[in-house]
């Protein structure tokens, strides 16, 4: 037979994807039972009723081989996943940290590697003293019920209203998810802690004139101590 001529019958198709794969694979479990039915039916004598306990084995091995291939088609769609323009996805391996992907589409381990995304972008921020209200396009600011937050004692024993806010970035999500339970407060907490510091080493009438002066000298600190925490 000449190398380049088709046998006569024909040349099988090969699966082209997972999908086919997966189809073909029910298809033979499928034709395995019904096969072993027809056998079963032409060997019983004429006029004996089916047996119970193979027909209850014959659905129960249905039911596996559909839980089976619903487990296999999750875990073939859950291999690919995609990140934002603005995120990162952190993949975790039984739960231990493994790698940091990029934006753009990546595989992962179906069951065995969880996907944490985090938005690297965006610009956070904690407002003390003040909440910023949005009823609709025009803003707002609320100063009932903060302020708690906002006054100070002064180096020379008076009192100072003093309103901020602090905005951030997250630089390291491995950090972000494993190292503070709660990053936002640890936020606030610390950035309440440098700003009464500060304050409270200058007299009244300093604070009210080097407003700029107090806001560097709160971020560099502020900067430090979330370093410390790391907080990322």
């Amino acid at each position: 037979m000449p190398m380049n001529e088709q046998p006569p019958w024909g040349q099988k198709k090969k699966p082209s994807g997972p999908e086919d794969v997966l189809a073909l694979l029910i298809q033979k479990i499928r034709d395995a039972f019904a096969g072993k039915e027809e056998r079963n039916s032409q060997n019983r004598p004429e006029g004996q009723p089916p047996e119970q306990p193979l027909n209850f084995l014959a659905g129960a091995g249905k039911l596996v081989a559909i839980v089976a291939a619903v487990i296999i088609l999750q875990g073939v769609f859950s291999c690919f996943f995609t990140i934002k323009p603005g995120e990162v996805g952190v993949i975790l391996r039984f739960g231990q940290y493994t790698r940091t992907t990029q934006p753009g589409l990546h595989f992962k381990i179906p069951y065995v590697e969880e996907l944490a995304k985090v938005d690297v972008e965006s610009v956070r921020k904690e407002e003390f003293g003040f909440r910023s209200r949005t009823p609709g396009t025009s803003s707002t600011l609320d100063r009932k019920g903060y302020d708690m937050e906002s006054l100070m004692l002064t180096g020379d024993k008076d009192v100072i209203e003093v309103a901020w806010i602090v905005q951030y970035k997250v630089s390291d999500p491995v950090k972000l998810l494993f190292k503070v339970r709660d990053v936002s407060q640890t936020v606030r907490d610390a950035s309440e802690t440098v700003t009464r510091r500060i304050v409270g080493n200058k007299d009244f009438d300093y604070v009210l004139g080097h407003r700029e002066i107090l806001a560097a000298n709160a971020k560099s600190e502020l900067q430090a101590q979330l370093d410390r925490l790391e907080c990322g």
